[in-house]
């Protein structure tokens, strides 16, 4: 496949915008001459067609039929203008009503559970394949099974695009000096922040351990083995447990771990969280502040008031706060570009936050 072909396919395969597929695939700012073959779309799109939204490839082929004269060259001139051309053309189109017939009841569902497939750029290489990780979650539902962890959050993905697009050698990026390296994720839900990591940095250290923890029993029991299994961080340095950030025992789980470094995506939405979550870094930095540890908290901002609130009970309690990172959708920003592909729900901040003894 071409480097135009990956694009579109990686853009499909993170649920790009239907309504705004074909827009992209002809955008005027698209600085290449190479050309997405169908046929190749096609047979991606089909490869793994249980695990596909069906809804979502409905939608596709419908952008496709509208759009068939403009976007498709239907000859055998691969010299034409236009963005795609087929091999066979000349059966596509009857191929194409035929498809779209069979996927004409499939409705919306808002419960409807998907794999989507999520391509961040690594570095300052945008052309690079970057580094891809497959999350299951129910993208629509906000809570489910007593959990908001059965979607993957925009501050989630925020943290995971700073992570990457500061590899390796951020100033804030936690870099051990010791062969092994142990990195924490509090409320992880889906776990893309926390195998994000994994998956940058295990080459890194001969000992690189992810311990993935969140307050809820169905994302300890169902969501991550499954979200691990699909990125292939099934051994054993990486870990998921259940953790109740107000339980005062805290601070003996990883005495014997060493934990270097903290990671949390939209776990500051109300006062109460706060307060916990605080106290519950307090007590992970009790043992760890020697190593150098620090946390990357990722903040979705709904409410002013409340991230003012997490700030003024971290410094209460003894803890820095330094914002490192921020996004907003005044922001010419490749996060939305690339990333999120639609507006921001609030503007999103990274706090670092640390203590030291």
């Amino acid at each position: 496949m071409n480097l135009f072909e990956v694009d579109i396919i990686n853009k499909f395969n993170q649920r790009y915008p239907f309504q705004n597929f074909i827009k992209y695939c002809c955008g005027a700012d698209r600085n290449t001459t190479e050309k997405l073959r169908l046929t190749t779309f096609i047979n991606e799109v089909y490869s793994n067609n249980d695990n596909t939204n069906k809804y979502y490839i409905k939608q596709i082929m419908n952008e496709m039929l509208k759009y068939l004269d403009t976007f498709i060259n239907t000859t055998s001139n691969t010299n034409d203008s236009r963005v795609c051309f087929l091999d066979e053309p000349e059966s596509f189109q009857e191929w194409l009503y035929e498809q779209y017939i069979e996927y004409l009841n499939i409705q919306y569902d808002p419960n409807l559970e998907d794999i989507i497939t999520y391509t961040f750029s690594v570095g300052n290489n945008i052309n690079s394949t970057g580094l891809q990780i497959k999350i299951r979650e129910k993208p629509n539902i906000i809570s489910s099974e007593n959990t908001t962890g059965l979607k993957t959050w925009e501050a989630a993905l925020y943290l995971t695009y700073y992570l990457c697009k500061s590899f390796p050698n951020d100033n804030n990026i936690k870099t051990s000096n010791n062969e092994t390296m142990n990195v924490l994720e509090l409320g992880c839900g889906t776990g893309v922040v926390g195998i994000s990591y994994y998956k940058l940095y295990a080459k890194y250290w001969a000992n690189c351990n992810a311990h993935l923890t969140d307050g809820s029993d169905f994302v300890i029991n169902e969501v991550l083995p499954y979200n691990c299994k699909l990125n292939d961080c099934t051994n054993e340095n990486v870990h998921h447990y259940q953790m109740d950030w107000s339980e005062p025992y805290l601070r003996y789980i990883y005495d014997d771990k060493k934990i270097d470094l903290i990671l949390g995506a939209d776990i500051t939405f109300d006062d109460e969280c706060i307060y916990y979550l605080t106290y519950c870094l307090k007590e992970l930095f009790h043992n760890n502040a020697k190593n150098g540890c620090y946390a990357l908290i990722s903040a979705t901002i709904r409410k002013e008031t409340t991230i003012e609130y997490f700030i003024q009970r971290c410094k209460e309690l003894g803890l820095q706060v330094e914002l490192v990172s921020s996004c907003s959708n005044d922001d010419n920003d490749g996060f939305i570009k690339d990333v999120l592909f639609k507006p921001l729900t609030a503007p999103i901040r990274i706090y670092k936050v640390s203590y030291y003894i």
